[in-house]
């Protein structure tokens, strides 16, 4: 399981935070909550990850191209993404930290 936030990395005006559990089995889910304007939205994304030749890929629902990021494991607990191949409204310097939650 893992956790991060951005603050308009993607898009103007918009708080976004996150926990994802991605699965052994190269799927994934993860649980959006964004807030712009003093509204709060909540919602769920599926789909598949893998790694290869030293980038990571995510595939969500019925999009046809996965994102593509470089990744820095900065220890056990933090990683640093970076993307390189945007998909939708993605900027094309969009980055941003996944930290590992412990139970």
């Amino acid at each position: 399981m893992w956790k991060g936030f951005e603050v308009e990395k993607q898009i103007e005006g918009v708080e976004k935070h996150w926990i994802q559990q991605r699965f052994e089995d190269g799927t994934y889910v993860i649980m959006f909550t964004t807030k712009q304007d003093c509204e709060i939205e909540t919602f769920t994304e599926k789909g598949k990850w893998w790694t290869e030749e030293g980038k990571f890929y995510e595939l969500s629902g019925d999009v046809k191209e996965p994102e593509v990021y470089t990744y820095d494991v900065k220890n056990d607990e933090v990683v640093d993404f970076k993307n390189i191949k945007p998909s939708g409204s993605m900027k094309e310097d969009y980055i941003f930290t996944d930290y590992k939650i412990s139970f």
